[in-house]
């Protein structure tokens, strides 16, 4: 890791049912994206997926900060979520407004256009 820090040994490398009171979710970890250990969150009774710096919000104009990012694979992660987690109601990002159910697509466009800026 770039600070020296100790990483944890587990992963979270399926889909994980867990519940807090009336509240069920499933962590899920789709691959490396962000951060090589980003994990979203899903609440399927209320179809709410929580994303957080993983999914940028539709009005971010660029993929942001790739310092821990792997840009090569964060496409694929997204897509395993969006087979995973059909149609959010609602999609809580890290940063921005969240009103959008089109975060993911608009990631995966970012993502792009990345890596097109990148070949030139």
């Amino acid at each position: 890791m770039k600070f020296n820090k100790k990483v944890v040994s587990q992963r979270i490398t399926d889909l994980c049912n867990k519940a807090i009171g009336q509240y069920k979710f499933q962590t899920f970890y789709p691959g490396e994206g962000h951060a090589p250990d980003n994990i979203v969150i899903w609440f399927p009774k209320e179809k709410i997926l929580y994303g957080g710096c993983f999914i940028k919000s539709t009005e971010a104009d660029d993929i942001g900060n790739l310092s821990d990012a792997n840009i090569n694979e964060w496409s694929n992660s997204i897509r395993k979520v969006q087979k995973k987690f059909k149609n959010p109601k609602f999609i809580i990002l890290g940063h921005g407004e969240w009103a959008s159910t089109e975060s993911l697509e608009h990631t995966l466009k970012l993502i792009k256009e990345n890596k097109e800026e990148s070949k030139n």
